[in-house]
């Protein structure tokens, strides 16, 4: 995972994103099977 990026784990999914304060940016929404590495 690359510095900065903060994550949600939902049932089958991870949604990784950056918090701005005022804004939430998504940066990407995985499968939780998926390669979080060569994904991010």
């Amino acid at each position: 995972m690359r510095p900065g990026y903060l994550k949600f784990s939902t049932r089958s999914h991870m949604i990784y994103f950056r918090d701005h304060g005022d804004r939430l940016e998504i940066m990407r929404i995985l499968h939780g099977r998926q390669d979080v590495e060569r994904h991010l």
